[in-house]
C-alpha cells in the first residue's frame, strides 16, 4: 500500500482523525477502552448499529457483526491478522498509514454510500496486525491504521 500525497489526489481525509499510537488502545487490547467488548455482552454494550427505529436488529444482521468476531479472535494476540476495510472516493487512494479503517466490510460500504448509488465509493480490503490498529473506544467498527513498517 502506498502513501499517496494530497498534491496528487487532494485531501480525502475527514476533519476528525482516528486514534494514533499511544491514544486509546490497540485492537488486540480493545477491552482496555471498551470493557468487556470481547465478552458475551459486548454487542449488547457497544453495538450502536443494531438498533433500528422501534426495534433491535438481530446481531447477525448488524454491520458490527464482523468487527466483534475479529475483536474476539485477536484478543490478547498483537500479531493476529485482522481484515481492514476503507471506503474511498477513488481506489487508487489505497489504505494509508493514519487512515480511518473499519473491521467490518458492511460498515465501510455504508460509509461509501452516495445519494446516487451508481457513485458509491469503492471499498478496499487489506490486512494488518492487531497491534497496528488503534481505537478510541467509541465504536468497535472505527480504528486508526498505523503500520509498524510502512507498506
Amino acid at each position: 500500500m502506498s502513501n499517496l500525497n494530497a498534491e496528487q489526489f487532494g485531501d480525502y481525509h475527514m476533519d476528525h482523525r482516528p486514534a494514533a499510537p499511544g491514544q486509546g488502545a490497540q485492537f488486540h487490547n480493545a477491552d482496555e477502552v471498551m470493557p468487556d467488548v470481547t465478552g458475551p455482552k459486548g454487542p449488547q454494550f457497544y453495538d450502536y448499529h443494531a438498533v433500528a427505529p422501534g426495534r433491535r436488529i438481530p446481531f447477525h444482521q448488524s454491520v458490527s457483526h464482523e468487527s466483534f468476531q475479529q475483536l474476539r479472535s485477536a484478543k490478547g494476540n498483537p500479531d493476529a491478522e485482522v481484515k481492514i476495510y476503507r471506503s474511498v472516493p477513488k481506489a487508487e487512494y489505497g489504505i494509508n498509514p493514519g487512515d480511518w479503517v473499519s473491521t467490518s466490510r458492511r460498515y465501510a460500504e455504508r460509509h461509501g454510500q452516495q445519494e446516487d448509488s451508481s457513485k458509491d465509493w469503492p471499498v478496499l480490503e487489506g490486512r494488518a496486525k492487531a497491534s497496528e490498529i488503534w481505537g478510541h473506544g467509541d465504536d468497535p467498527n472505527e480504528w486508526g491504521y498505523h503500520p509498524q513498517n510502512k507498506r
